[in-house]
Protein backbone atom coordinates (compact mmCIF):
# COMPACT_ATOMS: atom_id res chain seq x y z
CA UNK A 1 0.00 0.00 0.00
CA UNK A 2 1.45 3.18 -0.93
CA UNK A 3 0.18 7.02 -0.38
CA UNK A 4 1.86 10.10 -0.90
CA UNK A 5 4.05 11.59 2.42
CA UNK A 6 1.52 14.86 2.46
CA UNK A 7 -1.98 12.97 2.60
CA UNK A 8 -0.64 10.43 4.49
CA UNK A 9 0.77 12.26 7.28
CA UNK A 10 -2.65 14.00 7.23
CA UNK A 11 -4.78 11.05 7.25
CA UNK A 12 -2.63 9.13 10.23
CA UNK A 13 -2.69 12.11 12.83
CA UNK A 14 -6.22 13.24 13.63
CA UNK A 15 -5.54 13.41 17.17
CA UNK A 16 -7.79 15.22 19.85
CA UNK A 17 -6.06 16.56 22.58
CA UNK A 18 -7.60 16.31 26.08
CA UNK A 19 -7.51 19.54 28.25
CA UNK A 20 -4.08 21.51 27.59
CA UNK A 21 -1.95 18.55 26.41
CA UNK A 22 -0.56 18.38 22.60
CA UNK A 23 0.48 16.30 19.98
CA UNK A 24 4.40 16.78 19.36
CA UNK A 25 4.93 16.60 15.76
CA UNK A 26 8.51 17.74 16.36
CA UNK A 27 9.55 15.34 18.19
CA UNK A 28 7.44 12.21 16.52
CA UNK A 29 9.16 13.25 12.96
CA UNK A 30 12.50 12.53 14.55
CA UNK A 31 11.10 8.52 15.11
CA UNK A 32 10.67 8.82 11.02
CA UNK A 33 13.52 6.92 9.92
CA UNK A 34 14.56 4.84 6.71
CA UNK A 35 17.47 3.32 7.61
CA UNK A 36 18.84 1.42 10.69
CA UNK A 37 15.99 1.51 13.19
CA UNK A 38 13.28 2.27 11.51
CA UNK A 39 10.11 1.62 13.08
CA UNK A 40 8.96 -0.63 16.83
CA UNK A 41 7.21 0.08 20.13
CA UNK A 42 8.12 -0.07 23.63
CA UNK A 43 10.21 3.44 23.65
CA UNK A 44 11.81 3.93 26.52
CA UNK A 45 14.53 6.20 27.40
CA UNK A 46 17.34 6.71 29.42
CA UNK A 47 19.75 9.50 29.82
CA UNK A 48 23.16 8.26 29.82
CA UNK A 49 25.20 12.35 29.53
CA UNK A 50 23.90 16.18 29.70
CA UNK A 51 23.77 15.53 25.65
CA UNK A 52 23.36 11.52 24.97
CA UNK A 53 20.22 9.77 25.54
CA UNK A 54 19.54 6.17 25.00
CA UNK A 55 16.27 4.53 23.49
CA UNK A 56 15.61 1.42 23.57
CA UNK A 57 12.36 -0.59 21.37
CA UNK A 58 10.83 -3.95 21.41
CA UNK A 59 10.01 -6.02 18.24
CA UNK A 60 11.73 -3.61 15.82
CA UNK A 61 12.45 -3.02 11.90
CA UNK A 62 16.22 -2.86 11.59
CA UNK A 63 17.61 -1.62 7.57
CA UNK A 64 16.75 0.52 5.11
CA UNK A 65 13.12 0.46 3.84
CA UNK A 66 11.89 3.20 1.04
CA UNK A 67 8.34 4.22 0.00
CA UNK A 68 7.50 4.15 4.34
CA UNK A 69 6.98 0.93 3.90
CA UNK A 70 8.48 -2.31 5.73
CA UNK A 71 7.10 -5.74 5.85
CA UNK A 72 4.35 -7.44 7.91
CA UNK A 73 7.21 -8.85 10.23
CA UNK A 74 9.83 -7.08 12.72
CA UNK A 75 13.22 -8.39 12.31
CA UNK A 76 14.49 -7.52 15.32
CA UNK A 77 13.78 -8.87 19.06
CA UNK A 78 15.18 -5.44 20.71
CA UNK A 79 16.76 -2.78 19.29
CA UNK A 80 18.99 -0.06 20.91
CA UNK A 81 19.70 3.60 19.51
CA UNK A 82 21.74 6.91 20.26
CA UNK A 83 19.47 10.55 20.15
CA UNK A 84 21.97 13.51 20.85
CA UNK A 85 20.05 16.76 22.78
CA UNK A 86 22.26 18.78 20.14
CA UNK A 87 20.76 17.15 17.22
CA UNK A 88 17.84 15.17 17.86
CA UNK A 89 16.79 14.16 14.18
CA UNK A 90 19.88 12.27 14.10
CA UNK A 91 19.49 8.41 15.47
CA UNK A 92 21.95 5.99 15.49
CA UNK A 93 21.47 2.33 15.83
CA UNK A 94 23.76 0.42 17.80
CA UNK A 95 24.95 -2.70 16.47
CA UNK A 96 25.24 -6.32 17.98
CA UNK A 97 28.28 -7.39 19.09
CA UNK A 98 27.93 -10.12 16.57
CA UNK A 99 27.22 -8.04 13.35
CA UNK A 100 24.77 -10.61 11.66
CA UNK A 101 22.01 -10.21 14.20
CA UNK A 102 19.54 -7.53 14.14
CA UNK A 103 18.70 -8.02 17.59
CA UNK A 104 21.12 -5.99 20.11
CA UNK A 105 20.70 -8.43 23.37
CA UNK A 106 20.97 -11.78 22.76
CA UNK A 107 22.69 -14.58 24.53
CA UNK A 108 24.15 -17.37 21.97
CA UNK A 109 21.81 -19.62 23.79
CA UNK A 110 18.40 -17.55 23.05
CA UNK A 111 16.22 -19.16 20.00
CA UNK A 112 13.90 -17.12 17.97
CA UNK A 113 11.55 -18.25 20.42
CA UNK A 114 13.28 -16.89 23.19
CA UNK A 115 14.22 -13.20 23.77
CA UNK A 116 14.96 -10.21 25.49
CA UNK A 117 12.32 -7.29 25.43
CA UNK A 118 14.27 -4.01 27.19
CA UNK A 119 12.76 -2.40 30.33
CA UNK A 120 14.16 0.89 32.13
CA UNK A 121 17.56 1.67 32.92
CA UNK A 122 20.11 4.42 34.58
CA UNK A 123 23.44 5.33 34.59
CA UNK A 124 25.80 5.13 38.20
CA UNK A 125 29.10 6.44 37.70
CA UNK A 126 30.40 4.64 34.86
CA UNK A 127 28.07 1.71 34.31
CA UNK A 128 24.53 2.11 32.53
CA UNK A 129 22.35 -0.73 34.02
CA UNK A 130 19.17 -1.62 31.52
CA UNK A 131 16.93 -4.18 32.96
CA UNK A 132 15.46 -6.94 30.37
CA UNK A 133 12.93 -9.32 30.68
CA UNK A 134 12.97 -12.49 29.19
CA UNK A 135 10.39 -14.22 27.26
CA UNK A 136 9.34 -17.96 25.36
CA UNK A 137 6.79 -17.35 22.62
CA UNK A 138 5.22 -20.69 22.11
CA UNK A 139 3.55 -21.25 18.05
CA UNK A 140 0.14 -20.24 19.18
CA UNK A 141 1.76 -16.61 20.13
CA UNK A 142 1.41 -17.16 24.02
CA UNK A 143 3.91 -15.38 26.09
CA UNK A 144 5.97 -16.95 29.35
CA UNK A 145 7.17 -14.42 31.38
CA UNK A 146 11.37 -16.44 31.85
CA UNK A 147 12.44 -14.09 34.63
CA UNK A 148 14.26 -10.55 34.78
CA UNK A 149 17.94 -9.47 33.44
CA UNK A 150 20.22 -6.83 34.02
CA UNK A 151 22.27 -5.53 31.32
CA UNK A 152 25.98 -3.33 31.84
CA UNK A 153 27.02 -1.09 29.49
CA UNK A 154 29.73 1.29 28.74
CA UNK A 155 28.51 4.88 28.92
CA UNK A 156 31.80 6.09 26.82
CA UNK A 157 31.85 3.51 24.18
CA UNK A 158 28.44 2.16 24.41
CA UNK A 159 29.62 -1.31 24.45
CA UNK A 160 28.35 -4.50 26.22
CA UNK A 161 29.51 -5.63 29.11
CA UNK A 162 27.23 -8.38 30.39
CA UNK A 163 24.01 -9.70 30.74
CA UNK A 164 22.75 -11.38 34.52
CA UNK A 165 20.18 -13.30 35.56
CA UNK A 166 18.15 -11.34 38.36
CA UNK A 167 16.57 -13.58 41.38
CA UNK A 168 13.28 -14.60 41.44
CA UNK A 169 10.55 -11.77 41.91
CA UNK A 170 7.25 -13.88 42.59
CA UNK A 171 6.04 -13.25 38.99
CA UNK A 172 6.46 -9.22 39.56
CA UNK A 173 7.87 -8.11 36.34
CA UNK A 174 10.29 -5.74 37.42
CA UNK A 175 12.46 -2.82 35.47
CA UNK A 176 9.34 -1.15 33.96
CA UNK A 177 10.91 1.85 35.18
CA UNK A 178 13.41 3.10 37.42
CA UNK A 179 14.05 5.83 39.89
CA UNK A 180 17.19 7.15 41.05
CA UNK A 181 17.03 9.53 44.31
CA UNK A 182 18.77 12.16 45.11
CA UNK A 183 20.04 11.78 48.67
CA UNK A 184 20.61 8.78 49.52
CA UNK A 185 22.04 5.25 48.00
CA UNK A 186 19.31 3.58 47.14
CA UNK A 187 17.13 2.88 43.17
CA UNK A 188 13.82 1.98 43.18
CA UNK A 189 12.94 -0.52 40.55
CA UNK A 190 9.30 -0.48 39.33
CA UNK A 191 7.36 -3.51 38.37
CA UNK A 192 4.04 -4.45 37.70
CA UNK A 193 1.93 -8.18 37.93
CA UNK A 194 -0.82 -9.87 35.88
CA UNK A 195 -3.73 -10.83 38.62
CA UNK A 196 -7.15 -12.13 37.37
CA UNK A 197 -10.46 -10.31 38.10
CA UNK A 198 -14.25 -10.67 37.65
CA UNK A 199 -15.94 -8.06 35.41
CA UNK A 200 -19.00 -7.86 34.39
CA UNK A 201 -19.30 -11.77 35.19
CA UNK A 202 -15.94 -12.19 33.40
CA UNK A 203 -12.12 -13.19 33.86
CA UNK A 204 -10.21 -10.35 33.24
CA UNK A 205 -6.33 -9.57 33.50
CA UNK A 206 -4.95 -6.66 35.02
CA UNK A 207 -1.92 -5.15 35.81
CA UNK A 208 -0.73 -4.01 39.43
CA UNK A 209 2.29 -1.71 40.25
CA UNK A 210 5.05 -2.34 42.88
CA UNK A 211 8.30 -1.14 43.93
CA UNK A 212 11.61 -2.44 45.59
CA UNK A 213 14.53 -0.80 46.24
CA UNK A 214 18.49 -2.02 46.21
CA UNK A 215 21.39 -0.19 45.90
CA UNK A 216 22.00 1.86 42.59
CA UNK A 217 25.48 1.43 42.49
CA UNK A 218 25.09 -2.35 42.65
CA UNK A 219 21.79 -3.78 41.52
CA UNK A 220 22.43 -7.09 41.63
CA UNK A 221 22.75 -7.00 45.47
CA UNK A 222 19.27 -8.07 47.55
CA UNK A 223 16.24 -5.72 47.01
CA UNK A 224 13.38 -5.15 49.84
CA UNK A 225 10.33 -4.86 48.35
CA UNK A 226 7.77 -2.04 49.41
CA UNK A 227 5.13 -4.43 52.18
CA UNK A 228 2.54 -4.58 54.11
CA UNK A 229 4.40 -3.52 56.85
CA UNK A 230 7.14 -1.38 55.66
CA UNK A 231 10.50 -3.02 53.29
CA UNK A 232 10.50 -6.45 53.25
CA UNK A 233 12.73 -9.12 52.42
CA UNK A 234 10.75 -11.44 49.96
CA UNK A 235 9.11 -10.98 47.40
CA UNK A 236 5.97 -12.79 48.40
CA UNK A 237 5.31 -10.06 51.09
CA UNK A 238 5.70 -7.40 48.82
CA UNK A 239 1.87 -5.77 47.88
CA UNK A 240 0.44 -3.15 45.02
CA UNK A 241 1.26 0.05 45.74
CA UNK A 242 -2.56 1.30 43.75
CA UNK A 243 -5.65 -0.59 43.77
CA UNK A 244 -5.78 1.23 39.65
CA UNK A 245 -4.22 -1.21 37.52
CA UNK A 246 -1.29 -0.13 35.14
CA UNK A 247 -0.50 -0.94 31.51
CA UNK A 248 1.92 -3.15 31.13
CA UNK A 249 4.57 -0.82 30.42
CA UNK A 250 4.62 2.48 32.98
CA UNK A 251 6.88 5.41 34.66
CA UNK A 252 7.46 7.42 37.32
CA UNK A 253 7.93 11.25 37.65
CA UNK A 254 8.37 13.87 40.28
CA UNK A 255 6.98 17.19 40.40
CA UNK A 256 6.43 20.04 43.28
CA UNK A 257 7.57 16.77 45.60
CA UNK A 258 5.27 14.32 44.65
CA UNK A 259 5.50 11.14 42.95
CA UNK A 260 3.10 10.68 39.79
CA UNK A 261 2.62 7.67 37.94
CA UNK A 262 2.42 7.42 33.78
CA UNK A 263 0.32 4.97 32.44
CA UNK A 264 -2.10 3.65 30.01
CA UNK A 265 -6.08 2.31 30.08
CA UNK A 266 -4.95 -0.70 28.66
CA UNK A 267 -6.59 -1.79 25.66
CA UNK A 268 -5.13 -5.68 25.47
CA UNK A 269 -3.92 -4.22 21.50
CA UNK A 270 -7.43 -3.84 20.26
CA UNK A 271 -7.93 -1.61 17.78
CA UNK A 272 -9.71 1.96 19.09
CA UNK A 273 -9.73 0.15 22.94
CA UNK A 274 -6.69 2.16 25.56
CA UNK A 275 -7.26 5.98 23.84
CA UNK A 276 -7.05 7.20 27.72
CA UNK A 277 -3.76 8.16 29.06
CA UNK A 278 -3.43 8.74 32.47
CA UNK A 279 -1.51 9.99 35.46
CA UNK A 280 -1.79 8.65 39.12
CA UNK A 281 -0.92 10.98 41.73
CA UNK A 282 1.07 9.24 44.97
CA UNK A 283 2.49 10.47 47.83
CA UNK A 284 6.21 12.17 48.83
CA UNK A 285 7.51 8.32 49.26
CA UNK A 286 8.39 5.50 47.25
CA UNK A 287 5.72 2.74 48.27
CA UNK A 288 3.14 5.16 49.09
CA UNK A 289 0.25 4.53 47.40
CA UNK A 290 -0.88 5.67 43.62
CA UNK A 291 -4.68 6.38 44.83
CA UNK A 292 -6.00 8.84 43.01
CA UNK A 293 -6.20 9.16 38.90
CA UNK A 294 -7.26 11.58 36.16
CA UNK A 295 -7.33 11.47 32.77
CA UNK A 296 -4.38 13.87 30.80
CA UNK A 297 -5.20 12.83 27.72
CA UNK A 298 -6.97 11.11 24.85
CA UNK A 299 -5.63 9.57 21.55
CA UNK A 300 -8.11 9.68 18.53
CA UNK A 301 -5.17 7.86 16.22
CA UNK A 302 -6.27 6.06 12.98
CA UNK A 303 -4.81 5.40 9.69
CA UNK A 304 -7.43 5.90 6.21
CA UNK A 305 -10.26 5.87 9.08
CA UNK A 306 -9.53 2.70 11.45
CA UNK A 307 -8.15 2.79 14.62
CA UNK A 308 -5.00 1.58 15.32
CA UNK A 309 -4.04 -0.22 18.29
CA UNK A 310 -2.25 2.13 21.23
CA UNK A 311 -0.38 0.95 24.19
CA UNK A 312 2.15 1.91 26.52
CA UNK A 313 2.64 6.00 27.18
CA UNK A 314 5.59 6.09 28.72
CA UNK A 315 7.28 9.54 30.19
CA UNK A 316 10.63 10.83 29.07
CA UNK A 317 11.54 13.04 31.37
CA UNK A 318 15.10 13.88 30.46
CA UNK A 319 12.97 16.31 27.75
CA UNK A 320 11.41 18.32 29.91
CA UNK A 321 10.97 21.32 29.58
CA UNK A 322 9.83 24.48 31.72
CA UNK A 323 7.09 25.90 29.44
CA UNK A 324 5.95 22.73 27.54
CA UNK A 325 6.10 20.30 30.16
CA UNK A 326 6.64 16.20 30.07
CA UNK A 327 7.45 14.51 26.92
CA UNK A 328 5.14 10.97 26.85
CA UNK A 329 5.25 8.47 24.05
CA UNK A 330 2.89 5.89 23.05
CA UNK A 331 3.10 3.36 20.66
CA UNK A 332 0.74 2.27 17.83
CA UNK A 333 0.13 -1.14 15.86
CA UNK A 334 -1.86 -2.84 13.38
CA UNK A 335 -2.05 -6.24 14.38
CA UNK A 336 -1.09 -8.15 11.67
CA UNK A 337 -1.89 -11.88 12.75
CA UNK A 338 -5.25 -11.34 14.84
CA UNK A 339 -8.24 -10.69 13.23
CA UNK A 340 -10.59 -10.81 15.87
CA UNK A 341 -10.57 -7.32 16.53
CA UNK A 342 -12.92 -5.68 14.41
CA UNK A 343 -11.87 -2.39 12.86
CA UNK A 344 -8.14 -2.74 12.50
CA UNK A 345 -6.89 -1.77 9.03
CA UNK A 346 -5.49 -5.15 8.35
CA UNK A 347 -2.69 -4.10 5.91
CA UNK A 348 -1.31 -7.59 6.43
CA UNK A 349 -4.29 -9.39 5.64
CA UNK A 350 -3.70 -9.36 1.94
CA UNK A 351 -0.62 -8.26 1.45
CA UNK A 352 2.69 -8.77 2.70
CA UNK A 353 3.69 -5.00 3.79
CA UNK A 354 2.34 -2.21 5.97
CA UNK A 355 3.00 1.63 6.16
CA UNK A 356 5.67 2.25 8.40
CA UNK A 357 3.81 5.20 10.64
CA UNK A 358 1.59 2.37 11.84
CA UNK A 359 4.26 0.84 13.95
CA UNK A 360 6.21 4.07 14.96
CA UNK A 361 6.37 6.03 18.57
CA UNK A 362 4.02 9.40 18.63
CA UNK A 363 4.76 12.09 21.21
CA UNK A 364 2.97 14.41 23.11
CA UNK A 365 3.32 16.87 25.62
CA UNK A 366 1.64 17.73 29.52
CA UNK A 367 1.80 20.89 30.83
CA UNK A 368 3.08 21.19 34.16
CA UNK A 369 -0.50 22.95 35.01
CA UNK A 370 -2.59 19.55 33.66
CA UNK A 371 -0.27 17.32 35.77
CA UNK A 372 -0.23 19.13 39.50
CA UNK A 373 -3.70 20.98 39.27
CA UNK A 374 -7.32 19.41 40.32
CA UNK A 375 -5.86 17.20 42.90
CA UNK A 376 -7.05 16.49 46.16
CA UNK A 377 -4.28 16.58 49.30
CA UNK A 378 -3.01 13.21 50.21
CA UNK A 379 0.34 14.13 51.03
CA UNK A 380 2.28 11.35 53.25
CA UNK A 381 3.60 12.72 56.75
CA UNK A 382 6.74 10.02 56.08
CA UNK A 383 9.76 11.16 54.09
CA UNK A 384 12.00 8.41 53.21
CA UNK A 385 14.22 11.15 51.04
CA UNK A 386 15.03 14.83 51.47
CA UNK A 387 13.71 16.66 48.73
CA UNK A 388 16.54 19.67 48.30
CA UNK A 389 19.71 19.48 46.47
CA UNK A 390 22.54 19.07 48.69
CA UNK A 391 26.43 18.88 48.73
CA UNK A 392 26.39 14.97 49.31
CA UNK A 393 23.85 14.46 46.57
CA UNK A 394 26.01 15.26 43.42
CA UNK A 395 29.51 13.29 42.61
CA UNK A 396 32.08 14.01 40.55
CA UNK A 397 34.04 11.13 38.05
CA UNK A 398 36.19 10.55 37.40
CA UNK A 399 38.56 12.00 40.05
CA UNK A 400 41.29 12.79 39.56
CA UNK A 401 40.89 13.54 35.75
CA UNK A 402 42.41 15.45 33.23
CA UNK A 403 40.62 16.46 30.89
CA UNK A 404 36.45 15.96 31.09
CA UNK A 405 34.72 16.26 34.74
CA UNK A 406 31.18 14.84 35.29
CA UNK A 407 28.65 15.77 37.45
CA UNK A 408 26.12 13.12 38.46
CA UNK A 409 23.33 15.46 39.51
CA UNK A 410 19.91 13.74 40.21
CA UNK A 411 18.06 16.46 41.24
CA UNK A 412 17.91 19.39 39.10
CA UNK A 413 17.37 22.88 40.26
CA UNK A 414 14.32 24.21 38.88
CA UNK A 415 16.10 27.16 38.09
CA UNK A 416 18.99 28.74 36.39
CA UNK A 417 22.15 27.60 38.17
CA UNK A 418 25.96 28.27 37.73
CA UNK A 419 28.63 25.69 37.73
CA UNK A 420 31.89 27.29 38.49
CA UNK A 421 35.49 25.65 38.79
CA UNK A 422 37.39 27.85 42.03
CA UNK A 423 41.34 27.41 43.59
CA UNK A 424 41.07 26.42 47.24
CA UNK A 425 41.28 30.05 48.14
CA UNK A 426 37.38 30.41 46.73
CA UNK A 427 39.01 32.59 43.53
CA UNK A 428 36.41 31.30 40.50
CA UNK A 429 38.56 30.30 37.43
CA UNK A 430 36.04 29.19 34.96
CA UNK A 431 32.05 28.95 34.65
CA UNK A 432 28.79 27.50 32.82
CA UNK A 433 25.41 28.30 33.06
CA UNK A 434 22.64 25.91 32.76
CA UNK A 435 18.64 26.34 32.27
CA UNK A 436 16.72 23.55 33.64
CA UNK A 437 15.56 22.28 30.65
CA UNK A 438 18.99 21.91 29.30
CA UNK A 439 20.65 20.10 32.18
CA UNK A 440 20.23 16.35 32.53
CA UNK A 441 21.33 13.60 35.38
CA UNK A 442 25.08 14.16 34.39
CA UNK A 443 26.89 17.02 33.10
CA UNK A 444 29.98 16.93 31.28
CA UNK A 445 32.62 20.09 31.98
CA UNK A 446 35.71 20.66 30.08
CA UNK A 447 38.78 20.89 32.48
CA UNK A 448 41.65 19.73 29.77
CA UNK A 449 43.08 23.65 30.52
CA UNK A 450 43.19 23.42 33.62
CA UNK A 451 46.85 23.02 35.48
CA UNK A 452 47.36 20.04 37.67
CA UNK A 453 45.82 20.84 41.31
CA UNK A 454 43.44 20.67 43.63
CA UNK A 455 40.17 22.52 42.59
CA UNK A 456 36.33 22.81 43.98
CA UNK A 457 33.46 22.21 42.35
CA UNK A 458 30.66 24.82 42.82
CA UNK A 459 27.23 24.64 42.27
CA UNK A 460 25.29 27.76 42.53
CA UNK A 461 21.62 28.93 42.39
CA UNK A 462 19.44 31.19 44.01
CA UNK A 463 21.50 32.04 47.62
CA UNK A 464 22.76 28.52 47.80
CA UNK A 465 25.98 27.15 46.73
CA UNK A 466 27.14 23.78 47.11
CA UNK A 467 30.95 22.91 46.79
CA UNK A 468 33.26 19.17 46.08
CA UNK A 469 37.06 18.80 45.56
CA UNK A 470 38.61 17.55 42.52
CA UNK A 471 41.98 16.46 41.58
CA UNK A 472 43.37 17.44 38.05
CA UNK A 473 45.83 14.55 37.25
CA UNK A 474 49.13 15.22 35.69
CA UNK A 475 48.29 14.87 31.64
CA UNK A 476 50.08 11.85 30.07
Amino acid sequence: MKATTSLFWAMFFVTTSFAQSNFDSTFTKYFRRTNGWTAGDATISIPISPDSILWLFGDSYNGNFSNNTIPCWPNARNTVVLQRKSNPSQLKTLQNPNSAIKTFFKGSEIGNDTFFWPGHGYRYLDTVYIFLNRYHESATGTLAHLGTFLAKMSPYNLQLFSIQALHPTNDIIFGRWVFIPTTNDYAFIYGNKKFTVQYNNQPLEIWKPFVARTAKNNPLAPWKYKSASGWANSPSQAIPISDYGVSPGFSVIRRDNILYLVTQQNGYLQCGAGKDIYLLKGGVAHGDPFNQRKTVYQINTDFEGNDLSTYNAFSHPEWNHYQQGLLVSYNVNDPADDLIFDGCPFQCLNGNTRNADTYRPKFIRIPWAVITDGWTANRSDTEDEALTLNAEEFQLFPNPTSNQLSISLPLIPSERFTINVLDLSGKSIKSWIFEPEDAGQIISVDVSALPKGIYLLEIRFSAKQLRKKFIIAPKL
